[in-house]
């Protein structure tokens, strides 16, 4: 093209790069609106709130407190958690597209250590995979009240049959809404349910391919989708954190890297991430105090403050104001 004797190129974006900004847009949205939710849920300043209303819920309250089975485990995954979550804060210091790539990595291990803590504190055996972590706090979700919505709600059943358990009285998990859209206050529940369902659907994904190896076959009649499906713990928000990270290992690393999105965009996606890293680190270390009490927490955190550097500003000081809401 020229104007005025000057010529210049215009370049539009391929198909593949459209698709790349579609998909981080998606999920940008889903962490968007669960800030959101969980500012207008618990207040501007979330955690007091959040941890006020675990404090009143049934299961928690029926916790009995007792010594660690595994203190030394106890130390060791609450250790690896912080260390995740201090990587994570750190990472958003700069070059916010390369810093998502990890991000995502960064925070699931911050959650999953903290739950497997939480495990070692009272459970005689911890489980040993990513699997079994997420099973086991699936099962903890259904037997009890210990987590505050939207940690709570869990999808269940085969597609296309899916159903939420946990949703509060008015949620409507199938109201329209537009994924690409900016989040609304109004789309929240069957936003939060679309990504629990299409996680399902990713689990159920990888259970089917597995049976059809096993039994030799290309293909599978809904009678065992349904069958196998039933033998899949109910899907959570935790579950959805491993498929980001497994994503973002894995099967998307462009969209984290090459999606052509201005730093507005990029910077919403790692608040909203690490908004959701903080306050389930919180509330599942608010769940290992209630069980066993403060002495291997408190000896841990003065332990991990005192080999960690300081600097200016101290990205540590997440764990600081953490141990004052969970001891006064």
């Amino acid at each position: 093209m020229e104007f005025d004797g000057l010529s210049f190129t215009i370049r539009f974006p391929t198909n593949e790069e459209e698709e790349r900004r579609r998909r981080f847009r998606v999920l940008r949205n889903y962490l968007v609106s669960l800030d959101d939710f969980l500012h207008m849920t618990y207040g501007d300043d979330i955690l007091p709130g959040l941890l006020a209303q675990q404090r009143g819920l049934r299961g928690y309250g029926r916790i009995h407190r007792q010594k660690p089975f595994h203190p030394d485990h106890v130390r060791r995954y609450l250790t690896l958690s912080w260390a995740a979550e201090l990587q994570l804060r750190l990472a958003g210091t700069s070059f916010p597209s390369y810093s998502n790539a990890w991000a995502p990595v960064h925070a699931y291990y911050a959650v999953c250590m903290a739950l497997n803590a939480w495990f070692a504190a009272s459970l005689l055996n911890p489980p040993s995979d990513h699997s079994g972590t997420l099973n086991m706090i699936s099962s903890k979700i259904k037997q009890t009240s210990v987590l505050p919505l939207p940690w709570s709600v869990a999808c269940v059943g085969c597609p296309p049959d899916h159903d939420f358990k946990g949703l509060p009285a008015g949620a409507d998990p199938s109201a329209q809404f537009e994924l690409l859209a900016n989040p609304d206050p109004a789309d929240f529940w069957p936003r939060y349910c679309k990504f629990l369902k299409t996680t399902r659907e990713f689990q159920l994904e990888r259970v089917y391919r597995g049976w059809k190896r096993r039994h030799n076959r290309k293909h599978m009649y809904r009678l065992e989708k349904e069958d196998a499906a039933i033998g899949v713990s109910g899907t959570t928000v935790f579950d959805w954190l491993y498929r980001l990270r497994f994503r973002a290992n894995y099967r998307d690393v462009e969209t984290m890297l090459m999606s052509s999105v201005d730093e507005e965009w990029h910077g919403s996606f790692f608040q909203g991430l690490l908004t959701l890293t903080t306050t389930s680190c919180l509330l599942l270390e608010s769940l290992l105090l209630r069980s066993v009490g403060t002495d291997v927490y408190r000896s841990t955190m003065d332990d991990f403050l005192d080999q960690t550097p300081v600097s200016d500003p101290d990205p540590r000081s997440f764990l600081e104001e953490r141990r004052h809401l969970l001891i006064p």
